[in-house]
């Protein structure tokens, strides 16, 4: 029995998801955003990374 079906079969995830689900790839996604330096000067109520990851998420709508 192969690795994948054995974890199936007792009722674990892959070790696989841990990287490929929407949640870890949302939070690489944010990881890099935050990377992004702000140009913005003052009285920024959200951080740049919140308003990108606002944007993808009109984007994942669509």
């Amino acid at each position: 029995m192969s690795t994948m079906k054995k974890a199936l079969s007792q009722g674990s995830l892959p070790s696989l998801n841990k990287y490929l689900s929407a949640p870890a790839l949302l939070s690489q996604v944010r990881q890099a955003f935050e990377r992004i330096s702000d140009p913005r000067r003052y009285g920024q109520q959200f951080s740049l990374s919140d308003v990108l990851m606002s944007g993808l998420a009109v984007f994942g709508v669509l």
